[in-house]
Parts: structure tokens; C-alpha cells; sequence
């Protein structure tokens, strides 16, 4: 993926403040961390209705969410030298959020946005099943949050 200069100043900032706040909670004793990654929001009902494509979705902002989450992960490595004896872990972003259409919901367990962008219990619970307990790099990364808990 080429990155315009604009994507390197907005990880650059990303790496910096992720990395000063990581700091600063480890200098007051915390030692197991998890970074939540983004969720493509490009096919929300929200997104598609304000920015209409051709193809549904607004892969702009996909895309975005997906550059947030690589740098993500590759600040999970970088940051470990700096926080001896602690763990982290980066969960999800995986597009478990992107359906096409949508619309405001009363059910939220039969749907996956239940206001156009935020999404429903039920996908929650999706979210926090996968961080707990999936063993897929491309989901919780380096480990998940239950091997987490047991360090």
C-alpha cells in the first residue's frame, strides 16, 4: 500500500501518541495491554447514504480503518522493547462490521448497525469472542486475550 505524505504524518502521530500514553500507563504499573483496532465503517448505512459510491461502500474510509490497523500491529512489536516485562496484544478490524445496506433496527441481535454506524450487541459480542479466544494473527495479534490473562 503507497502512502501519501498525509498517511505518514497521521502514523506518525498514531505511533507517537499510542506510544507516549502506552508510557505513561506503564510507568503507573500497568503491564498487560490490548490495542483495539478500527472496524471498516465504509459500508455502514451512515457512511454509504452521506458519501454515495457506485460500488455501496466508501472504500476511502475502509481503507483508512485498514492502515490504522497494519500500523497497529507493527506498533505492538515496536513499542515491546520500551515496556520490559509487559504484554500486548492488538485485536480485530477484521470487517466483521462491513454489510451493505442496513437501517435502523429495534432488534439488536438480528442486525449489525442499530443507528447507521454503531453497531449492535450482537456484533459485540462477535468482537469480544474473536479478542478471547480466537487464535487467527489476523484477529488478535501476537496472542489472544485469554492467553493474555493467564501471563
Amino acid at each position: 500500500m503507497k502512502l501519501r505524505l498525509l498517511d505518514r504524518g497521521v502514523i506518525l502521530t498514531m505511533n507517537w501518541l499510542t506510544s507516549y500514553v502506552m508510557q505513561r500507563l506503564y510507568n503507573l504499573g500497568a503491564r498487560k495491554f490490548v490495542l483495539m483496532a478500527i472496524n471498516p465503517n465504509g459500508c455502514s448505512p451512515m457512511a454509504t447514504t452521506r458519501f454515495p459510491t457506485t460500488n455501496g461502500c466508501v472504500e476511502s474510509l475502509n481503507r483508512a480503518a485498514q492502515m490504522f490497523n497494519v500500523q497497529l500491529k507493527n506498533l505492538v512489536d515496536d513499542i515491546r522493547p520500551q515496556i520490559p516485562g509487559s504484554n500486548l496484544i492488538s485485536e480485530g478490524g477484521t470487517g466483521v462490521l462491513c454489510k451493505r445496506g442496513g437501517q435502523i433496527c429495534p432488534n439488536r441481535n438480528e442486525y449489525v448497525y442499530f443507528d447507521g454506524l454503531h453497531p449492535t450487541q450482537a456484533v459485540n459480542v462477535v468482537i469480544a469472542t474473536k479478542a478471547f479466544i480466537s487464535i487467527l494473527k489476523d484477529e488478535v495479534y501476537p496472542f489472544n486475550v485469554k492467553k493474555l490473562s493467564q501471563i
